[in-house]
């Protein structure tokens, strides 16, 4: 009877579309729950977003976004959610995009503080920039298995790009499958559930700012005698990061991966560490080749060595 209720629910949000029309000097139209923008390079298809005026019972936590929606004789196809499309909808806890939707513009779902799952369809082909941003309670990610661009193999609770085996999008809950070597750009980016992070051994590049604005995240392990390229900011504005340890093992950094991390205080390096080194104070690392400080802290003291 309660999945009877739920499916109920969320036909109530695909059918409450046709309830009202309003066209705006833009050429987008409000359609029940939603705004309808015509696509730049094709008049014909649509952008969708939320109608923010709508309020809703608290009560409909699923959220089917359509591909198709008829109004007064009238088909509207849509192929994109826009940027910042759903932001701040709090009464969302699970997500269902619908076939046909082939784009999800940045920060669409930011501040979806309840979201818990989403379900990406098959015809998804373009991922924005920290499309879950500051949703904390999000993890599960499951894609469609016949989308040929990406998947979520292994029950993994993630979006990887097939062509090369790269995490595109994760979440608190996710599992890095030993098949995956790469972390992308901006993949974890706002993943407020994420507290502590341990990273496998067989991933072996973490791309820019790929944990940025990770504000809850506390620990980060990184394994032993491993071989592992970092970029630029990786953990860019981890503000509950208070310390780092950093084992043995080819390990590269190609610039300060802690930008911004304002209460971190303290660095551990390996004595097996071949690259890098603390200074006296434990508060800086410095590249033993040239014995340049490479990345500090709030409180890092310039000295003699």
């Amino acid at each position: 009877r309660r999945d009877i209720f739920n499916i109920q629910r969320i036909l109530f949000l695909v059918l409450f579309c046709g309830v009202s029309l309003v066209c705006y000097s833009d050429n987008s139209v409000i359609v029940g729950l939603f705004r309808l923008t015509p696509c730049l390079d094709n008049p014909s298809e649509y952008c969708i977003s939320m109608n923010k005026d709508t309020v809703l019972d608290t009560g409909y936590e699923t959220l089917c976004v359509p591909s198709k929606i008829q109004e007064k004789g009238k088909i509207y196809k849509i192929v994109q959610i826009a940027a910042k499309g759903f932001t701040n909808c709090c009464f969302i806890k699970d997500l269902v995009i619908e076939e046909g939707i082939k784009s999800v513009g940045n920060l669409a779902f930011n501040g979806c503080s309840v979201l818990r799952s989403v379900s990406f369809p098959s015809t998804v082909s373009s991922l924005g920039e920290c499309i879950f941003y500051n949703c904390p309670e999000l993890k599960t990610i499951e894609v469609n298995e016949t989308n040929p661009n990406f998947d979520s193999r292994e029950q993994c609770n993630a979006v990887i790009r097939t062509s090369d085996d790269a995490i595109e999008l994760g979440c608190a809950g996710t599992i890095f499958p030993k098949s995956v070597s790469q972390i992308s750009r901006l993949a974890f980016c706002g993943c407020a559930g994420l507290v502590s992070l341990s990273i496998p051994e067989w991933i072996e590049i973490i791309e820019d700012y790929a944990f940025s604005d990770c504000f809850r995240l506390e620990k980060i392990s990184l394994p032993e005698n491993c071989t592992l390229q970092l970029g630029q900011s990786v953990f860019d504005d981890c503000c509950s990061l208070t310390s780092f340890y950093l084992p043995a093992g080819e390990i590269f950094f190609s610039q300060n991966p802690f930008t911004n991390c304002e209460n971190l205080s303290s660095f551990t390096v390996s004595p097996s560490n071949k690259y890098y080194r603390t200074n006296k104070e434990n508060n800086a690392l410095i590249s033993i080749e040239d014995s340049v400080l490479f990345a500090g802290c709030y409180n890092t003291t310039i000295g003699s060595d």
